[in-house]
């Protein structure tokens, strides 16, 4: 695969073309190229079917120009205006692929103005098609967009299947993309962008091994950079990662990802992102800091990954950060070389740009389950969790001193907040008075309780980070 470079992502990304709204008759619209009465362009009125302007809906011909026009001509159009103020020309068209599957050697660019919509067919990549282009692409100016119904086959060529830049309000429903390398779906900017329903995936299950090298696995499945967006009831089935969250306030629920390429099921660098009632299978979640208001919860791992808190830089900001009841589960996990009773971990840190600062803002990270393995074969592996708030117990006899180490339980290493602690003192033991000692920079994740005689008896420490 020819390296991605600033080049040919600036030639890929750059806006479409833009459209100079104007107003046309229906009957001013070319004239079919194939007599259909069933839907001709005539009788279709804002219904526009690429067949009609020389489209093969058998894939043995390009239809890239035929396409490209169909598309033209239902951004041509402009339905009556009732607000005389509107800054967009009011569309209300479709195309319509008739459930044909046509060949494509280019980028089929959207115009601008509202409500359009695409669907019903499938788009495949010719063996002609461009390396720095998308299947599909919109830019400014353009809302209220939605396709829907549509299979890509990007057959290994170009940088993806969907491209908006700068859009409003699209909702991208029911579509199965696959055989990508750079991207399946491509988002930068613009708000209020919807994925559902969609299942994308490098290779299908019968192509090559599961999470084999044979997969050749290079791609993003769905790309976010921008604010206020949703992804819902997804399937990624197969991709070097999942998906990407680069922006804002944007909601990804109801998602399953596996079948990866060990880089990462979801990586989350933008702030405000909710993760809630997701499916990760065997491929981890990464969070990049700064890590702002992201929450992580009610999803479930399995196969021995959790979440990576990846530092990018020293003092690595995590504020705000929440994973609550999120459910973690072996299976028949493997982890390399490492031996039966490896230890995995709910969450682990990723330092290797800089140690985290003290997480802020009342992070919390609680009730985790790692209930055993409930797929596969259970191959002794155990779970720690990872948490910032841990409870320790420690059982002494004729002890004044008593030292417990929270570092293999809280989720952070930059230290404890605050201790509660309790003695249940046996054997007569009187009563102790006791203290919890400043805690040591050397030593900052050490609990040390002293008391003003020996007891024989057992101190509880909950540490609070």
């Amino acid at each position: 695969m020819t390296p991605i470079t600033l080049a040919t992502l600036a030639t890929a990304f750059a806006p479409p073309r833009l459209y100079t709204p104007t107003t046309v008759e229906v009957s001013a619209l070319p004239t079919p190229t194939v007599a259909n009465p069933d839907h001709s362009v005539a009788n279709a009125g804002s219904i526009f079917y690429p067949v009609d302007f020389g489209a093969d809906p058998t894939g043995v011909n390009d239809s890239t120009k035929a396409l490209q026009a169909a598309v033209d001509a239902a951004f041509a159009v402009v339905m009556p205006d009732r607000w005389s103020h509107a800054s967009k020309p009011v569309r209300n068209t479709v195309v319509h692929l008739g459930g044909g599957t046509y060949r494509t050697s280019g980028t089929i660019w959207l115009g601008t103005g509202l409500t359009f919509r695409l669907c019903c067919g499938g788009l495949f990549a010719g063996g002609d098609f461009a390396a720095d282009a998308f299947m599909v692409s919109g830019g400014p100016g353009l809302e209220g967009v939605s396709i829907t119904d549509v299979s890509f086959d990007l057959m290994r060529k170009g940088q993806g299947a969907i491209h908006f830049d700068n859009t409003l309000r699209v909702h991208l429903d029911r579509l199965f993309v696959h055989h990508y390398t750079a991207y399946g779906i491509k988002v930068e900017q613009g708000h209020e962008v919807h994925v559902s329903n969609c299942w994308c995936g490098e290779w299908g299950w019968s192509e090559s091994p599961h999470n084999g090298p044979g997969q050749n696995l290079t791609g993003v499945a769905i790309e976010i950079d921008g604010q206020d967006h949703w992804l819902s009831d997804i399937i990624v089935f197969s991709g070097l990662r999942g998906v990407v969250l680069q922006g804002g306030a944007s909601v990804l629920t109801n998602t399953h990802i596996y079948n990866g390429g060990n880089e990462s099921s979801l990586e989350v660098s933008g702030h405000s992102v909710r993760v809630l009632g997701c499916y990760f299978d065997f491929n981890r979640v990464v969070l990049v800091a700064p890590i702002v208001a992201v929450d992580v919860s009610h999803s479930f791992f399995l196969g021995g990954v959790g979440v990576e808190l990846r530092s990018s830089g020293p003092g690595g900001v995590v504020d705000g950060l929440t994973m609550v009841g999120n459910q973690f589960v072996i299976g028949n996990a493997q982890h390399g070389d490492a031996p039966a009773d490896t230890v995995f971990a709910t969450v682990t840190r990723n330092e290797s740009a800089g140690a985290f600062g003290p997480p802020r803002g009342g992070s919390v990270i609680r009730d985790s389950a790692t209930p055993l393995a409930t797929y596969g074969e259970f191959l002794n592996h155990s779970f720690v969790a990872r948490e910032t708030t841990a409870t320790k117990a420690l059982t002494q006899r004729g002890a004044t001193r008593w030292e417990l180490d929270f570092s293999d339980a809280l989720a952070f290493a930059t230290g404890i907040a605050r201790v509660q602690f309790g003695f249940e003192v046996v054997e007569g033991g009187g009563f102790p008075v006791a203290v919890a000692r400043p805690r040591r920079p050397e030593a900052p994740m050490v609990v040390v309780v002293e008391t003003s005689e020996p007891v024989n008896g057992t101190l509880v420490v909950t540490a609070y980070q």
